[in-house]
């Protein structure tokens, strides 16, 4: 659990913005998405990370749909990039 809750505290240490989604009926911590910034005016980062059992129901996709779409439509990006941390190609 230390090992893959480090390098999340280091990605939330960066500005930006993140999002995280919790099932209404009990609170469970669904999925985490973010926009980071980068060197580049306008180029945003993103990227998500999904409770393992709410994996595969589409969580993540409507997640980072969501920031994206809130990078283009109010933050006037003109490119995201997105990545992954080594383990989780997923």
């Amino acid at each position: 659990m230390e090992q893959s809750v480090r390098p999340v505290r280091n990605y939330q240490s960066q500005e930006g913005i993140a999002l995280d989604g919790f099932l209404r009926i009990n609170g469970d911590f669904v999925v985490r998405t973010a926009l980071g910034i980068t060197d580049e005016p306008g180029v945003y980062k993103t990227g998500y990370w999904v409770a393992p059992k709410f994996a595969g129901q589409g969580f993540a996709t409507e997640a980072a749909n969501g920031a994206i779409r809130c990078a283009f439509g109010y933050l006037a990006a003109t490119a995201i990039s997105r990545g992954y941390f080594e383990g989780n190609e997923a």
